[in-house]
């Protein structure tokens, strides 16, 4: 075995909770791929470390791990790991994976932290568009995409935490909360992206939003945020 896979199996022993055990903890990261042709495409700048360090944490606490992504891989191979591209390919990846679920485990998780593109092309081209062909002026058609929260499929045992990332820091906490009750979740991780913690930073500054209260996790790095969100999420 890899040193780092021994490492990583010793610190589940020490760091494992009951609480934990035989709980199924499914986890959505980085941006969506969405083509244009095939060599182009539309995405975003996420890169997916929030989602592996969150993998880490609920692995060490002892939960069964899915990490499904497109950005980084979790940093040990103990921790299952499906990479995907599309929002099609994460849907379809998300939804079989649920259905997997034993219906008698211990409870179960889905963390969202996935940047899913809100508009796809209403036209995957094959090949490659030349610009001989598209002219001087191309117009992009885009349509909306599949809303990937809203097709999950609700249980009593399936706990869902959503992410949020927004710019404006006024409306923010408004709009976190109208996801929050619009999407039937039980908690939203608010990211409010500034220079200290923008996509691609080891960084995060978190407030985990619930019904009931606000919690404020300030400015550190990704590693400790996810510590962090595993503790709050388990009263949920």
């Amino acid at each position: 075995a890899d040193v780092e896979d021994i490492f990583y199996h010793c610190a589940k022993v020490l760091l494992r909770e009951s609480f934990w055990n035989d709980k199924d903890v499914i986890i959505t990261g980085g941006g969506t791929i969405e083509k244009i042709d095939d060599v182009r495409c539309l995405t975003n700048f996420s890169s997916g470390k929030q989602a592996s360090a969150l993998a880490l944490a609920y692995f060490l606490k002892g939960a069964r791990v899915c990490l499904i992504t497109s950005g980084e891989s979790p940093a040990t191979k103990a921790i299952e790991c499906l990479h995907v591209k599309s929002t099609d390919e994460l849907l379809k990846e998300l939804l079989n994976k649920i259905s997997t679920i034993d219906a008698t485990s211990n409870g179960a998780y889905l963390v969202m932290a996935a940047a899913v593109s809100d508009y796809l092309p209403s036209i995957q081209h094959k090949g490659k568009l030349k610009k001989e062909a598209l002219g001087e002026n191309y117009t992009l058609e885009l349509k909306q995409n599949i809303d990937v929260l809203s097709s999950i499929p609700r249980s009593k045992t399936l706990k869902i935490i959503g992410f949020k990332a927004e710019m404006d820091a006024e409306k923010a906490h408004e709009h976190a909360k109208a996801m929050l009750i619009k999407k039937a979740l039980d908690a939203v991780c608010l990211n409010i992206i500034t220079e200290e913690n923008g996509f691609g930073s080891d960084k995060n500054r978190i407030d985990f939003i619930t019904k009931e209260k606000t919690i404020s996790l300030p400015l550190s790095n990704k590693e400790s945020i996810a510590r962090t969100i595993v503790e709050l999420s388990a009263p949920l």
